[in-house]
């Protein structure tokens, strides 16, 4: 990860006693030719978040140790379609840490550099999944799949808009979220469509780095959370 400049992954990972690990897996079909298809999935893989030194309080830390739900998600995913045979090259990427306080974790108000190079601003180390997702997104592009899917537990917000029931969706490629709705429709899951837009990008620029993780005020959270990660 350090050889990667993953930055922010490593931010997260700093108060921690266990060192992170990005998971890369690979599966390509026996009759792959230059024309098949390959996605990429990216999954965030927080084995707990205790919010870092913007700490939860006690009653939003119970579960979180389900924060790993989105790695979880695209592994299954990646492992049905390796079972099934499937005719499509798909790359799956976890990215595991946990967020933790300790003399080493990272305090808010730093800023650090990502991936590709820009610098951010963590104002909330309890914004942490953005981080992970964003260096690892970045590196899913390097092998430049036809489309990333990420999935993740970002961000709470997302529960006062749909519940616990609906699954929120966030896309740059209208042709592929169209897709992943019908797709959702066809077994019985609940999916909606959220906007991003370019308001929602101005806010999360920052005076002093390129960007900062969270926004201006708690309004929109899971929206800024997605014009974040699309920076990578």
């Amino acid at each position: 990860l350090k050889k990667e400049k993953m930055g922010m992954f490593l931010s997260v990972n700093a108060g921690s006693a266990h060192e992170a690990r990005l998971v890369h897996l690979t599966y390509t079909p026996s009759k792959a030719t230059a024309k098949t298809k390959h996605i990429a999935l990216v999954g965030k893989g927080l084995t707990f978040d205790t919010g870092g030194y913007s700490l939860k309080p006690g009653g939003s830390m119970m579960n979180m140790k389900f924060d790993m739900a989105g790695s979880a998600t695209v592994y299954a995913a990646f492992r049905a379609a390796v079972l099934l045979q499937l005719p499509v090259k798909i790359s799956c990427y976890l990215g595991m840490t946990d967020n933790a306080v300790s003399s080493h974790a990272t305090m808010p108000d730093s800023i650090v550099t990502a991936r590709n190079g820009k610098t951010v601003e963590i104002l909330n180390t309890d914004a942490e999944g953005r981080l992970v997702l964003g260096d690892v997104v970045n590196y899913a592009c390097d092998l430049k799949p036809d489309a990333i899917i990420d999935a993740a537990t970002l961000t709470g917000a997302i529960l006062v808009a749909l519940g616990t029931e609906v699954c929120g969706l966030f896309s740059n490629d209208q042709k592929l979220a169209d897709s992943l709705l019908k797709s959702a429709k066809n077994v019985d899951e609940y999916m909606w469509q959220l906007p991003i837009i370019d308001e929602h990008k101005n806010d999360i620029k920052a005076h002093v780095a390129d960007l900062k993780n969270i926004g201006s005020n708690g309004n929109g959270g899971s929206a800024k959370g997605a014009a974040f990660i699309e920076n990578f």
